[in-house]
């Protein structure tokens, strides 16, 4: 998931910042939080301090929720418009 995170997040990034997509700064905030919280569990399930838990499943819950579900999909009209699919 981390590996991911940074992945897919640069990489949308990158498509907001070649097609000056309008709200890239908030969005990038987005993607700077989730990527702390992220770490933070991967942290603390490396140093035994943490294990799959419901905090766990309801930030995973949250994020598919709001971030992509909310977010993401917001910036999808504005990418279909410049011809990104």
């Amino acid at each position: 998931m981390v590996k991911y995170t940074a992945i897919h997040f640069t990489h949308e990034e990158e498509l907001m910042q070649i097609y000056d997509y309008p709200k890239y700064t908030e969005h990038k905030r987005e993607h700077d939080a989730l990527t702390q919280k992220v770490t933070d569990f991967y942290t603390r399930l490396q140093s035994g301090k943490a294990s799959f838990s419901l905090e766990l499943m309801q930030f995973l819950r949250n994020w598919l929720i709001d971030h992509i579900q909310g977010s993401d999909r917001a910036y999808s009209g504005f990418f279909n418009g410049k011809g990104v699919c």
